[in-house]
């Protein structure tokens, strides 16, 4: 991705670090899916962080990761609503998109940090499937066609503050309309002093959830922006969300009033005149809903401004999840320096104690004798302060190594699948926890090793049925503390390694002689594949 809507480049590193850990929730909940196909609460927790990704996507002007995401979401949602069964080949397509998603998040951190060339791959054919999918398995020419109607949406009456939205958002809200369902806009300025806070625009999206069902998130410029009189300190654009309401406009209001550094726009559109409450009435006939609404759109534009003050003696009713987080990111770089500072810190106090050593070797009287008491005194407390802020920020660096395990069970599994083998990954002591310079490094190694027992060590499922062992065959990856060091181990059920065969492979290499192989013990010739150049299969 080359050009970004927005300025600050901080909002799509908020996106890049929040998508990652949700791609990880949603692999790990379509892993216990396939396991447990009626569990709704799984099915709402990956349908909650696709839909996450999709209104992010969207306020940030992400187009390909908007559209992705918004057809996932409509098969997960017709999934927790049991209008689709959760079978093998509807969770592998959801697997095939969310790797599509993640290759698109990807090249937004590539085009972010200008670290090369994007993949930019095309996804209108997944989006065709995906749609042939939901229209109950019709080819994709035929499932495009009833979508023939939403041409109409241009056609949209918006009231002037939402003059110039973009197509998609307005197709998708006359989707909605013509559905029956009222659609409300929040355009959502964000003012000057919003700068120097920690407020997260992507927290306002996360609040939808708690009073309707977001549609789509945009971004909507105010003015052309002239770069000669540009001041950092004014936003040239503002976000809009388009939800489907489960409240009425006061219980909106209600919440997103409180919000601090912002001022909202209301916009709610209603394809009824007749109509006064977000919430349709059941009774409404399907028959008068198909034509756009022309002129029976009502208006209600509301403006509130919100200061610190204003919003201190008003608090929600229901904040939003993420604000009762009690983690904060700190980038690698910081925590580098502030350990180089430490260490710089330790030497300056053993400085300190040596030159307390040769006061004290010196015969001292009166009140020198006394001041060199106390500045041991102050060199022992100084001391044991160090310590305490040299194992602080050690602890600081350390992460549970279920941060690199997480991605294997996924792995695994297509593996598993490729091969035709049945395999368990179970996997213990996920939270001892390492330096995260040394957990990054073991990610390669883990994988080749995984891989190793997949294809090497696991038996096809006949084999162990004739060597007397059950057909799922068994990986388990463990993580334990050993004194001050971690022990990672993984161990797998298969047929293991011949050290036969691994002699004759090392005669063959012409790594030793065929008398030397022969005077190893099993426990050396199992050691000789640690050699460099030795392959076996």
């Amino acid at each position: 991705m080359s050009e970004f809507s927005l300025d600050d480049p901080s909002f799509y590193e908020d996106f890049l670090v929040e998508a990652q850990e949700h791609f990880e929730l949603i692999e790990q909940n379509f892993l216990t899916l396939e396991s447990a196909p009626g569990d709704l609460d799984i099915l709402n927790g990956i349908f909650r962080s696709v839909h996450t990704i999709k209104g992010a996507s969207g306020f940030l002007g992400l187009q390909k990761v908007q559209s992705l995401a918004h057809i996932g979401e409509n098969i997960l949602d017709e999934l927790r609503k049991g209008r689709m069964a959760v079978s093998p080949e509807v969770v592998e397509l959801l697997f095939e998109t969310v790797d599509m998603l993640k290759v698109l998040v990807n090249d937004v951190g590539i085009g972010l940090r200008k670290q090369g060339a994007p993949v930019d791959p095309d996804i209108s054919d997944l989006i065709l499937r995906l749609e042939a999918f939901r229209n109950g398995g019709e080819a994709p020419a035929k499932a495009a066609a009833p979508q023939a109607a939403p041409a109409a949406a241009p056609a949209l009456a918006l009231p002037p503050g939402l003059a110039g939205l973009d197509p998609e958002t307005c197709g998708l809200a006359q989707e909605c309309l013509q559905g029956g369902e009222p659609v409300l806009f929040m355009r959502i300025e964000l003012l000057p002093s919003v700068l120097g806070t920690h407020f997260n625009p992507f927290s306002m999206i996360s609040m939808v959830d708690l009073v309707g069902r977001l549609l789509a998130s945009s971004t909507l410029m105010k003015s052309y922006v002239d770069l000669d009189g540009y001041q950092a300190d004014q936003f040239p654009f503002d976000m809009i969300l388009a939800l489907s309401p489960s409240e009425n406009l006061e219980g909106v209001k209600k919440l997103f009033d409180r919000v601090e550094n912002v001022k909202i726009q209301y916009f709610y559109l209603d394809g009824t005149e007749t109509a006064s409450s977000p919430t349709p009435p059941p009774s409404a006939p399907a028959q008068e809903l198909p034509p756009p609404p022309p002129e029976p759109v009502r208006e209600v534009v509301e403006e509130a401004k919100r200061t610190p003050a204003a919003a201190a003696d008003r608090i929600p009713d229901k904040a939003p999840d993420k604000a009762t987080s009690d983690t904060i990111r700190v980038s690698q770089a910081k925590l580098d320096t502030f350990m180089n500072t430490v260490g710089e810190l330790i030497i300056s106090k053993t400085m300190l104690s040596h030159l307390v050593e040769r006061f004290e070797a010196e015969p001292l009287e009166g009140t020198t004798a006394e001041l060199v008491k106390e500045l041991r005194q102050s060199s022992v407390y100084l001391d044991q302060v160090s310590k305490e802020i040299q194992a602080s920020v050690l602890g600081i660096r350390m992460v549970p190594v279920k941060t690199i395990f997480t991605k294997f069970p996924r792995m695994l599994r297509d593996l598993a699948k490729a091969s035709g083998k049945k395999i368990d990954l179970q996997m213990v002591g996920e939270d001892t926890e390492i330096d995260k310079s040394l957990i990054e490094e073991l990610s390669d190694p883990l994988i080749h090793l995984i891989r190793n027992s997949a294809d090497h060590g696991i038996e096809q499922p006949d084999s162990r049925l004739k060597a007397g062992k059950p057909e799922m065959g068994t990986v388990v990856l463990r993580a334990r503390h050993e004194g001050d060091s971690v022990v990672v181990e993984i161990e797998d059920d298969g047929k293991g390694i011949d050290p036969t065969i691994i002699r004759a492979k090392a005669v063959e290499k012409g790594l030793m002689s065929l008398e030397k192989a022969d005077q190893l013990t099993d426990e050396e010739a199992v050691n000789l594949i640690f050699l460099p150049g030795f392959s076996t299969a």
